[in-house]
Protein backbone atom coordinates (compact mmCIF):
# COMPACT_ATOMS: atom_id res chain seq x y z
CA UNK A 1 0.00 0.00 0.00
CA UNK A 2 3.02 2.47 0.69
CA UNK A 3 4.33 1.47 -2.87
CA UNK A 4 0.89 2.37 -3.99
CA UNK A 5 0.57 5.56 -2.33
CA UNK A 6 3.97 6.91 -3.42
CA UNK A 7 2.90 6.03 -6.76
CA UNK A 8 -0.11 7.70 -7.00
CA UNK A 9 1.84 10.91 -5.59
CA UNK A 10 4.55 11.59 -7.47
CA UNK A 11 2.64 12.27 -10.59
CA UNK A 12 -0.58 14.10 -11.97
CA UNK A 13 -2.10 11.46 -14.87
CA UNK A 14 -3.20 13.67 -18.01
CA UNK A 15 -6.54 13.00 -19.65
CA UNK A 16 -6.13 9.47 -20.44
CA UNK A 17 -5.84 6.24 -18.11
CA UNK A 18 -6.21 2.95 -18.78
CA UNK A 19 -7.73 -0.07 -15.93
CA UNK A 20 -6.35 -3.69 -17.19
CA UNK A 21 -4.55 -6.71 -15.94
CA UNK A 22 -1.22 -7.86 -17.24
CA UNK A 23 0.87 -11.40 -16.03
CA UNK A 24 3.85 -10.94 -14.43
CA UNK A 25 6.43 -14.13 -14.59
CA UNK A 26 6.29 -16.53 -11.79
CA UNK A 27 6.47 -20.21 -11.87
CA UNK A 28 6.02 -20.70 -8.26
CA UNK A 29 3.96 -23.07 -6.60
CA UNK A 30 0.59 -21.15 -5.21
CA UNK A 31 -3.09 -21.59 -5.98
CA UNK A 32 -3.62 -18.81 -7.40
CA UNK A 33 -1.67 -18.49 -11.02
CA UNK A 34 -2.68 -17.52 -13.99
CA UNK A 35 -2.30 -18.24 -17.67
CA UNK A 36 -3.20 -15.89 -20.37
CA UNK A 37 -2.13 -16.66 -24.27
CA UNK A 38 -2.91 -12.81 -24.48
CA UNK A 39 -0.35 -11.04 -22.34
CA UNK A 40 3.43 -10.42 -23.03
CA UNK A 41 4.01 -12.11 -19.85
CA UNK A 42 1.54 -15.51 -20.41
CA UNK A 43 1.79 -17.85 -16.95
CA UNK A 44 2.30 -15.72 -13.68
CA UNK A 45 0.56 -13.89 -10.81
CA UNK A 46 -2.69 -11.31 -12.10
CA UNK A 47 -2.09 -8.12 -10.90
CA UNK A 48 -5.02 -5.14 -11.95
CA UNK A 49 -3.70 -2.02 -12.32
CA UNK A 50 -4.42 1.61 -13.39
CA UNK A 51 -2.17 3.48 -15.63
CA UNK A 52 -1.43 6.23 -18.31
CA UNK A 53 -1.59 6.07 -21.55
CA UNK A 54 0.41 8.30 -23.62
CA UNK A 55 3.54 6.98 -21.50
CA UNK A 56 4.59 4.22 -19.18
CA UNK A 57 3.63 4.71 -15.62
CA UNK A 58 1.88 2.66 -12.93
CA UNK A 59 -0.58 4.59 -10.77
CA UNK A 60 -1.85 1.77 -8.68
CA UNK A 61 -1.81 -1.86 -8.64
CA UNK A 62 -3.05 -4.85 -6.96
CA UNK A 63 -2.52 -8.82 -6.84
CA UNK A 64 -5.00 -10.70 -7.21
CA UNK A 65 -4.75 -13.81 -4.96
CA UNK A 66 -7.77 -14.91 -4.57
CA UNK A 67 -10.34 -16.16 -2.18
CA UNK A 68 -8.49 -16.13 1.16
CA UNK A 69 -8.80 -20.10 2.81
CA UNK A 70 -9.35 -18.16 6.45
CA UNK A 71 -10.31 -14.83 7.63
CA UNK A 72 -10.01 -12.21 5.31
CA UNK A 73 -7.36 -9.65 6.03
CA UNK A 74 -8.43 -5.77 6.39
CA UNK A 75 -6.88 -5.44 2.21
CA UNK A 76 -9.24 -8.46 0.72
CA UNK A 77 -11.90 -6.94 -1.55
CA UNK A 78 -14.42 -9.46 -3.00
CA UNK A 79 -15.81 -8.91 -6.86
CA UNK A 80 -14.62 -7.11 -9.85
CA UNK A 81 -16.58 -3.64 -8.97
CA UNK A 82 -15.36 -3.17 -5.77
CA UNK A 83 -12.07 -4.03 -6.69
CA UNK A 84 -12.08 -0.99 -9.32
CA UNK A 85 -14.09 0.71 -6.75
CA UNK A 86 -11.32 0.47 -4.24
CA UNK A 87 -8.62 1.25 -7.08
CA UNK A 88 -10.07 4.26 -7.91
CA UNK A 89 -11.28 6.13 -4.68
CA UNK A 90 -8.01 5.35 -3.89
CA UNK A 91 -6.16 6.90 -6.47
CA UNK A 92 -8.35 9.80 -5.87
CA UNK A 93 -6.78 10.33 -2.33
CA UNK A 94 -3.55 11.63 -4.15
CA UNK A 95 -4.76 12.97 -7.52
CA UNK A 96 -7.87 14.74 -8.90
CA UNK A 97 -9.47 12.47 -11.61
CA UNK A 98 -12.30 14.90 -12.85
CA UNK A 99 -12.22 15.32 -15.72
CA UNK A 100 -10.40 12.38 -17.02
CA UNK A 101 -11.59 9.00 -19.09
CA UNK A 102 -10.52 5.87 -17.72
CA UNK A 103 -10.32 2.76 -20.35
CA UNK A 104 -11.47 -0.85 -19.19
CA UNK A 105 -11.77 -4.24 -20.60
CA UNK A 106 -15.02 -6.15 -21.07
CA UNK A 107 -14.09 -7.91 -17.42
CA UNK A 108 -14.54 -4.67 -15.75
CA UNK A 109 -16.94 -2.47 -17.93
CA UNK A 110 -20.71 -2.36 -16.56
CA UNK A 111 -23.59 0.18 -15.76
CA UNK A 112 -23.07 0.25 -12.59
CA UNK A 113 -19.09 1.34 -12.84
CA UNK A 114 -19.62 4.57 -15.22
CA UNK A 115 -22.84 5.57 -13.55
CA UNK A 116 -20.44 5.97 -10.35
CA UNK A 117 -17.45 7.24 -12.19
CA UNK A 118 -20.48 9.75 -13.66
CA UNK A 119 -20.70 11.13 -10.05
CA UNK A 120 -17.44 12.22 -9.92
CA UNK A 121 -16.95 13.57 -13.29
CA UNK A 122 -14.97 11.30 -14.66
CA UNK A 123 -16.18 8.94 -18.14
CA UNK A 124 -15.66 5.66 -19.50
CA UNK A 125 -14.72 3.67 -22.35
CA UNK A 126 -14.94 0.18 -22.30
CA UNK A 127 -16.05 -2.85 -24.55
CA UNK A 128 -18.85 -4.50 -22.64
CA UNK A 129 -19.66 -8.04 -22.34
CA UNK A 130 -23.22 -9.32 -23.66
CA UNK A 131 -24.34 -10.92 -20.25
CA UNK A 132 -23.78 -7.79 -17.96
CA UNK A 133 -26.70 -6.33 -16.20
CA UNK A 134 -28.71 -3.62 -17.98
CA UNK A 135 -27.97 -4.83 -21.92
CA UNK A 136 -31.14 -5.69 -23.97
CA UNK A 137 -31.30 -8.64 -25.57
CA UNK A 138 -32.55 -7.26 -28.77
CA UNK A 139 -29.06 -5.59 -28.94
CA UNK A 140 -27.28 -8.79 -28.54
CA UNK A 141 -28.35 -10.59 -31.85
CA UNK A 142 -26.46 -10.99 -34.78
CA UNK A 143 -29.28 -11.95 -36.70
CA UNK A 144 -30.07 -9.72 -39.99
CA UNK A 145 -26.80 -7.83 -39.54
CA UNK A 146 -24.30 -7.71 -42.19
CA UNK A 147 -20.54 -8.01 -41.50
CA UNK A 148 -18.92 -4.37 -40.46
CA UNK A 149 -22.34 -2.79 -39.84
CA UNK A 150 -22.82 -0.14 -36.95
CA UNK A 151 -25.16 0.88 -34.18
CA UNK A 152 -25.28 3.54 -31.61
CA UNK A 153 -28.07 3.26 -28.97
CA UNK A 154 -28.64 5.97 -26.26
CA UNK A 155 -29.69 5.92 -22.92
CA UNK A 156 -33.26 6.69 -22.20
CA UNK A 157 -33.41 8.20 -18.66
CA UNK A 158 -30.61 10.92 -19.18
CA UNK A 159 -28.72 9.99 -22.72
CA UNK A 160 -25.25 10.31 -20.72
CA UNK A 161 -24.67 6.73 -21.67
CA UNK A 162 -23.73 5.42 -25.10
CA UNK A 163 -23.99 1.64 -26.59
CA UNK A 164 -22.43 1.21 -29.90
CA UNK A 165 -23.02 -2.29 -31.36
CA UNK A 166 -19.98 -3.35 -34.64
CA UNK A 167 -20.81 -6.85 -36.21
CA UNK A 168 -17.89 -8.22 -37.51
CA UNK A 169 -16.97 -11.58 -39.40
CA UNK A 170 -14.34 -14.03 -37.43
CA UNK A 171 -13.63 -17.22 -39.01
CA UNK A 172 -14.56 -19.61 -35.79
CA UNK A 173 -17.62 -17.82 -34.57
CA UNK A 174 -19.14 -16.37 -37.38
CA UNK A 175 -20.63 -12.80 -36.98
CA UNK A 176 -19.50 -11.61 -33.64
CA UNK A 177 -21.07 -8.59 -32.43
CA UNK A 178 -18.76 -5.81 -30.53
CA UNK A 179 -20.20 -4.33 -27.64
CA UNK A 180 -18.58 -1.34 -26.53
CA UNK A 181 -20.02 1.46 -23.51
CA UNK A 182 -19.43 5.04 -23.11
CA UNK A 183 -19.87 7.76 -21.01
CA UNK A 184 -17.90 10.38 -23.06
CA UNK A 185 -19.41 13.05 -25.36
CA UNK A 186 -21.19 10.90 -28.28
CA UNK A 187 -18.00 10.44 -30.75
CA UNK A 188 -19.54 9.09 -33.78
CA UNK A 189 -18.62 8.17 -37.40
CA UNK A 190 -16.90 5.35 -38.80
CA UNK A 191 -12.80 4.94 -39.93
CA UNK A 192 -11.98 3.94 -43.19
CA UNK A 193 -8.16 3.56 -43.03
CA UNK A 194 -8.17 -0.05 -42.85
CA UNK A 195 -11.38 -0.56 -45.35
CA UNK A 196 -13.41 -2.68 -42.27
CA UNK A 197 -15.57 0.64 -41.51
CA UNK A 198 -14.43 0.09 -37.63
CA UNK A 199 -16.67 2.93 -35.76
CA UNK A 200 -14.73 5.71 -34.08
CA UNK A 201 -15.43 4.81 -30.57
CA UNK A 202 -13.54 1.07 -30.93
CA UNK A 203 -10.80 3.23 -32.71
CA UNK A 204 -10.18 5.31 -29.51
CA UNK A 205 -10.70 2.17 -27.29
CA UNK A 206 -7.55 0.64 -29.23
CA UNK A 207 -5.72 4.02 -28.68
CA UNK A 208 -6.60 4.20 -25.04
CA UNK A 209 -6.27 0.68 -23.69
CA UNK A 210 -2.75 -0.17 -24.53
CA UNK A 211 -1.15 1.79 -21.16
CA UNK A 212 -0.97 -1.94 -18.99
CA UNK A 213 0.65 -3.94 -21.82
CA UNK A 214 2.81 -0.70 -22.57
CA UNK A 215 4.12 -1.82 -19.13
CA UNK A 216 3.87 -5.40 -19.37
CA UNK A 217 6.10 -5.49 -22.32
CA UNK A 218 8.55 -3.38 -20.53
CA UNK A 219 8.81 -5.75 -17.35
CA UNK A 220 9.60 -8.36 -19.84
CA UNK A 221 12.18 -6.43 -21.84
CA UNK A 222 14.45 -5.76 -18.62
CA UNK A 223 12.87 -7.21 -15.57
CA UNK A 224 15.18 -7.78 -11.91
CA UNK A 225 13.09 -11.51 -11.79
CA UNK A 226 14.64 -14.52 -10.52
CA UNK A 227 13.76 -17.74 -10.07
CA UNK A 228 12.19 -18.02 -6.37
CA UNK A 229 10.36 -20.66 -4.54
CA UNK A 230 8.26 -17.89 -2.95
CA UNK A 231 5.41 -16.18 -4.55
CA UNK A 232 6.05 -12.89 -2.56
CA UNK A 233 9.44 -12.34 -4.23
CA UNK A 234 7.86 -12.58 -7.62
CA UNK A 235 5.45 -9.66 -6.27
CA UNK A 236 9.10 -7.49 -4.71
CA UNK A 237 10.29 -8.11 -7.99
CA UNK A 238 7.12 -6.33 -10.10
CA UNK A 239 7.20 -3.09 -7.52
CA UNK A 240 11.26 -2.80 -8.11
CA UNK A 241 10.38 -3.05 -12.07
CA UNK A 242 7.75 -0.89 -12.01
CA UNK A 243 9.19 1.66 -9.65
CA UNK A 244 12.24 1.62 -12.34
CA UNK A 245 10.09 1.96 -14.92
CA UNK A 246 8.01 5.10 -13.30
CA UNK A 247 11.30 6.81 -12.13
CA UNK A 248 12.33 6.31 -15.91
CA UNK A 249 8.84 8.65 -17.25
CA UNK A 250 8.89 11.20 -14.54
CA UNK A 251 13.28 11.85 -15.00
CA UNK A 252 12.46 11.89 -18.66
CA UNK A 253 9.81 14.32 -17.92
CA UNK A 254 11.71 16.31 -16.23
CA UNK A 255 14.27 16.81 -18.80
CA UNK A 256 11.61 17.64 -21.11
CA UNK A 257 12.32 14.21 -23.32
CA UNK A 258 9.41 11.66 -24.91
CA UNK A 259 9.45 8.57 -22.18
CA UNK A 260 8.16 6.35 -24.99
CA UNK A 261 11.31 7.21 -26.81
CA UNK A 262 13.40 6.87 -24.29
CA UNK A 263 15.95 3.82 -23.49
CA UNK A 264 15.06 1.77 -20.74
CA UNK A 265 18.05 -0.39 -21.05
CA UNK A 266 20.35 3.08 -20.26
CA UNK A 267 18.18 3.91 -17.79
CA UNK A 268 18.41 0.53 -15.93
CA UNK A 269 22.21 0.80 -16.30
CA UNK A 270 22.27 4.34 -14.97
CA UNK A 271 20.34 2.88 -11.51
CA UNK A 272 22.87 -0.39 -11.47
CA UNK A 273 26.48 2.02 -11.90
CA UNK A 274 24.66 4.38 -8.55
CA UNK A 275 24.45 1.13 -6.60
CA UNK A 276 27.70 -0.36 -7.81
CA UNK A 277 29.63 2.00 -7.76
CA UNK A 278 30.32 2.81 -4.06
CA UNK A 279 31.39 -0.69 -3.62
CA UNK A 280 33.49 -0.89 -6.91
CA UNK A 281 35.51 2.04 -5.29
CA UNK A 282 35.47 -0.33 -1.55
CA UNK A 283 36.65 -3.41 -3.23
CA UNK A 284 39.52 -1.37 -5.07
CA UNK A 285 40.97 -0.14 -1.48
CA UNK A 286 40.81 -3.61 -0.05
CA UNK A 287 44.36 -5.21 0.52
CA UNK A 288 45.58 -7.88 -1.02
CA UNK A 289 42.93 -7.18 -4.05
CA UNK A 290 44.90 -9.06 -7.47
CA UNK A 291 45.85 -6.82 -10.09
CA UNK A 292 43.54 -8.70 -12.75
CA UNK A 293 40.52 -7.81 -10.63
CA UNK A 294 41.32 -4.06 -9.72
CA UNK A 295 41.89 -3.83 -13.48
CA UNK A 296 38.34 -5.22 -14.61
CA UNK A 297 36.44 -2.93 -11.93
CA UNK A 298 38.50 0.12 -13.62
CA UNK A 299 36.81 -1.45 -17.12
CA UNK A 300 33.50 -1.20 -15.17
CA UNK A 301 34.32 2.07 -13.62
CA UNK A 302 35.59 3.62 -16.92
CA UNK A 303 39.05 5.10 -15.49
CA UNK A 304 42.48 4.53 -16.37
CA UNK A 305 44.47 1.88 -14.87
CA UNK A 306 46.82 2.86 -12.04
CA UNK A 307 50.31 1.45 -11.82
CA UNK A 308 51.81 2.37 -8.49
CA UNK A 309 55.34 0.47 -7.59
CA UNK A 310 54.08 -1.50 -4.60
CA UNK A 311 56.41 -2.06 -1.20
CA UNK A 312 58.42 -5.16 -2.08
CA UNK A 313 56.85 -6.49 1.25
CA UNK A 314 58.53 -10.25 1.15
CA UNK A 315 61.92 -11.49 0.46
CA UNK A 316 62.93 -12.83 -3.03
CA UNK A 317 63.62 -16.42 -1.20
CA UNK A 318 61.61 -18.34 1.91
CA UNK A 319 64.03 -20.53 4.34
CA UNK A 320 60.93 -23.21 4.14
CA UNK A 321 60.20 -25.26 1.05
CA UNK A 322 57.00 -24.71 -0.78
CA UNK A 323 55.75 -26.01 -3.91
CA UNK A 324 54.76 -23.04 -6.29
CA UNK A 325 51.26 -21.39 -5.72
CA UNK A 326 50.66 -21.22 -9.82
CA UNK A 327 51.23 -24.89 -10.66
CA UNK A 328 48.90 -25.65 -7.62
CA UNK A 329 46.24 -24.04 -8.68
CA UNK A 330 46.50 -25.53 -12.43
CA UNK A 331 46.37 -29.19 -11.14
CA UNK A 332 42.19 -28.31 -9.40
CA UNK A 333 40.27 -31.47 -10.20
CA UNK A 334 40.28 -35.05 -9.95
CA UNK A 335 43.43 -36.49 -8.77
CA UNK A 336 44.59 -33.17 -7.22
CA UNK A 337 46.59 -34.68 -4.27
CA UNK A 338 48.39 -36.62 -6.21
CA UNK A 339 49.49 -34.13 -8.78
CA UNK A 340 50.44 -31.85 -6.20
CA UNK A 341 52.43 -33.95 -4.57
CA UNK A 342 54.72 -34.26 -7.99
CA UNK A 343 55.34 -30.49 -7.98
CA UNK A 344 58.92 -29.79 -6.74
CA UNK A 345 59.02 -27.28 -3.74
CA UNK A 346 61.09 -23.88 -4.31
CA UNK A 347 62.49 -21.76 -2.06
CA UNK A 348 61.83 -18.44 -4.37
CA UNK A 349 58.43 -16.70 -3.38
CA UNK A 350 56.70 -13.74 -5.13
CA UNK A 351 58.11 -10.19 -3.24
CA UNK A 352 54.32 -9.18 -3.29
CA UNK A 353 52.23 -11.62 -1.93
CA UNK A 354 54.70 -13.86 -0.03
CA UNK A 355 53.11 -17.25 -1.82
CA UNK A 356 55.65 -19.31 -3.57
CA UNK A 357 56.59 -19.82 -6.73
CA UNK A 358 58.45 -21.43 -9.49
CA UNK A 359 61.18 -20.56 -11.94
CA UNK A 360 58.54 -21.25 -14.61
CA UNK A 361 56.06 -18.96 -13.17
CA UNK A 362 58.65 -16.01 -11.73
CA UNK A 363 58.22 -12.91 -13.41
CA UNK A 364 60.95 -10.13 -11.86
CA UNK A 365 60.15 -11.89 -8.56
CA UNK A 366 56.59 -11.56 -8.84
CA UNK A 367 54.00 -14.38 -9.57
CA UNK A 368 51.82 -14.03 -12.71
CA UNK A 369 48.58 -12.96 -10.52
CA UNK A 370 50.76 -10.37 -9.01
CA UNK A 371 52.03 -9.13 -12.20
CA UNK A 372 48.84 -9.17 -14.43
Amino acid sequence: EKFNDNCSKALQPDAYLSLDEMIYGCKNLNSFKQYNSKKPGKYGILLKSINAVNYPYTFRAVVHAGKPTGDPGPYYVPGIAPTVKRLITDLLTYVDLEGRNITMDRLYTSIEIIDWLLTKNVTVVGTVMANKKGIPNELKKTQGRIPNSYKVFWEADNGKLTLHSYVVQTRSKGLENVLALSSMPSLLGITEDDGKDKPAILKFYDFSKGGTGIVGQQTESYTVNTKSRGWTMAVFSYMLDVACINAQTICSMQKQLDPRKTSPFNFGWEIVMCLITPQLYRRKTKNGMPTSTIRKINVVLNVPDENPTPNEAFPTHNNARKRCATCSKMNYGPGYMDACSKIPKVTNQCTRCGKAVCKAHIVVQHCKNCTH
